[in-house]
């Protein structure tokens, strides 16, 4: 399973539910929030998961609170990088229905079974090895979040705890005579072109952030005029901090990446097979097998680093189990 966070890395991860340490069963979870009325910025969001599923592989995704939501989705292969196989002949083939399957599937349930195969999709692209990629989100859509800050004036904005500012559009300038009313308006079309970028990297994927509409912030669009800062954003939830789990089959290799100003924490690592529904294989004789090292050695590779590299292959942590085809797991998250 694979989720992309919001700084459209993307990752590989299942969310896996534990008995007894081991995992059995995997489900993605998001957690959605219901509307807040209040005078301040307390709508929640929620938030949108893109997730892959390699060819002839299987997930479960599941909404906490509210019901999925299908926006997006293909079957096929556009790159190299994902799901890496020998077979990659063709990285320009999208079947034309994944879309319409996911949604009579899963749209409006708050729990859904999806399949990467040929027999759902059909098969856009023979000998290819294919992967399936979708976004969904839980509950209902909720409003975005408008301010405006009158020139040489600042102020805060806040999303409740959990959640974190999603910038939608931001513009300094001026557009309309009607916002922040003043004396010296020589024109309502002009707007610095660094808004959003500015905005941004004051912004995005915090709690709160402190704005300035200033031309030390921004540079001056329009001398003379009064201007003002506008900011679109949403509140979603906090989707960076949460623990995710990898799962990767033998022989195969995948980056996981944290946004800019965190960095990877793992938490728990296994390298063997318990299941035989995980990576499936005709080679599959023991299913109580684990590496002892697997914590030690991904934790030494990626603990505190932006990105690690990670491989599912016994020069790492040695064959616990000889001849059964086996699977890596990583428990990580971003701090």
């Amino acid at each position: 399973m694979f989720i992309e966070l919001p700084c459209k890395k993307l990752l590989t991860v299942d969310m896996a539910l534990l008995k007894n340490g081991i995992p059995k069963l995997f489900w993605v979870v998001v957690l959605a929030f219901e509307v807040v009325q209040s005078t301040d910025s307390d709508t929640v969001q929620p938030a949108e998961e893109e997730v892959v599923i390699c060819e002839n592989s299987h997930e479960n995704i599941q909404c906490e609170y509210g019901t999925i939501k299908i926006r997006n989705a293909y079957y096929g292969r556009t790159d190299k990088h994902t799901c890496p196989h020998a077979q990659m002949y063709d990285t320009n083939c999208k079947g034309t229905n994944a879309l319409d399957v996911l949604r009579k599937k899963c749209d409006n349930n708050d729990k859904c079974h999806l399949e990467a195969s040929n027999n759902w999709f059909g098969d856009p692209c023979p000998n290819t090895y294919k992967y399936l990629r979708f976004d969904f989100t839980c509950g209902k859509d909720q409003p975005t979040h408008v301010e405006h800050i009158c020139e040489s004036q600042s102020k805060k904005i806040r999303c409740p705890e959990g959640t974190l500012i999603k910038i939608k559009n931001a513009s300094y300038g001026r557009t309309d005579k009607n916002i922040c009313p003043n004396q010296n308006i020589k024109t309502t079309n002009c707007r610095a072109e660094n808004s959003l970028s500015i905005v941004n990297k004051k912004c995005e994927n915090k709690n709160e952030c402190h704005l300035e509409a200033s031309n030390n912030w921004f540079k001056d669009p329009c001398e003379g005029t009064h201007k003002y800062l506008s900011v679109e954003y949403q509140c979603v939830q906090d989707s960076i901090h949460k623990s995710r789990t990898i799962t990767i089959c033998e022989n195969n290799t995948q980056k996981i990446t944290c946004p800019r100003g965190t960095s990877l924490i793992i938490e728990d690592a296994f390298y063997g097979r318990t299941d035989k529904s995980i990576c499936p294989h005709q080679q599959i004789y023991d299913t109580q097998c684990k590496a002892g090292n697997a914590f030690q050695v991904v934790n030494n590779k990626c603990t505190h680093k932006t990105e690690c590299e990670l491989q599912s292959v016994n020069t790492w942590f040695g064959d616990p189990c000889q001849g059964t085809y086996k699977y890596l797991q990583v428990k990580y998250k971003c701090d």
